[in-house]
């Protein structure tokens, strides 16, 4: 069994390779936050609907432990200890299936 890098070091990591990494950009943290579904397995999934013209990606998370890790990743990435949701960040289209 692989260690796996802790949630800091991961959002560190990630936004190194982002480069020019803007804490203020949803659509940024939204990528973090879909690479970490994969790199820690989990359950949640991020889907993806086309409405018109319109982009809707919403959230289905799948316990309230994903819940808090993907909030966790989220601060870390914007910097932003408590004032930052899912949310926010998903434009209200998070839903809990816990």
């Amino acid at each position: 069994m692989s260690s796996k890098k802790s949630f800091e070091q991961f959002v560190q990591d990630m936004i190194h390779t982002i480069g020019d990494f803007d804490s203020g950009n949803h659509n940024q943290i939204k990528e973090i936050i879909r690479k970490a579904i994969d790199y820690y397995d989990l359950r949640t999934v991020e889907r993806v609907e086309e409405v018109g013209n319109k982009r809707i990606e919403t959230l289905y998370l799948e316990s309230m432990a994903e819940e808090n890790m993907l909030l966790k990743l989220a601060r870390f990435a914007s910097g932003n200890e408590g004032e930052i949701g899912l949310e926010v960040i998903y434009d209200s289209c998070v839903v809990r299936r816990h």
